[in-house]
């Protein structure tokens, strides 16, 4: 499997695993937000380019909230491009159509990995940080 795609699925799993019975309402809201959050993707994106998207959106908040993690602004924009391609038969119109829409679908997954990392902020940067640290996982800090 993708190792994109096995971090994009351990961080959101982490995050949505990680919750208490006090923080069971707002864990709820969060959940509902992922829910329409990655609504409308058909056509869009395909699984693997999303869980891409949300691997990018996640790196960029560790990299806002955690001491130590800083984003590697080169690979990290070389690897938005790569998720945003769409294909030589997209008239300049539709790919610009499809940028702004995945532009939109990046701040929102990393408008949700703030909210919820910095509402467990010591586990996601711990997290994060073990993302860093291992050498097997392809990422885009620095």
């Amino acid at each position: 499997m993708n190792s994109k795609l096995v971090v994009g699925v351990a961080a959101i799993s982490l995050l949505l695993a990680a919750s208490t019975a006090a923080r069971a309402d707002d864990d709820h809201r969060l959940d509902e937000a992922w829910k329409a959050a990655m609504e409308d993707n058909e056509g869009l994106l395909t699984p693997e380019q999303m869980s891409g998207l949300n691997v990018l959106a996640y790196e960029s908040a560790a990299a806002r909230l955690c001491d130590g993690i800083k984003l590697d602004e080169k690979k990290y924009a070389a690897s938005v491009t790569e998720v945003a391609k769409g294909g030589d038969a997209l008239t300049e119109d539709e790919q610009m159509q499809r940028l702004a829409a995945i532009v939109y679908k990046l701040g929102t997954a990393n408008g949700l990995f703030l909210a919820e990392g910095s509402a467990k902020k010591d586990a996601f940067c711990t997290e994060a940080m073990a993302q860093k640290a291992d050498k097997d996982s392809k990422h885009n800090w620095e």
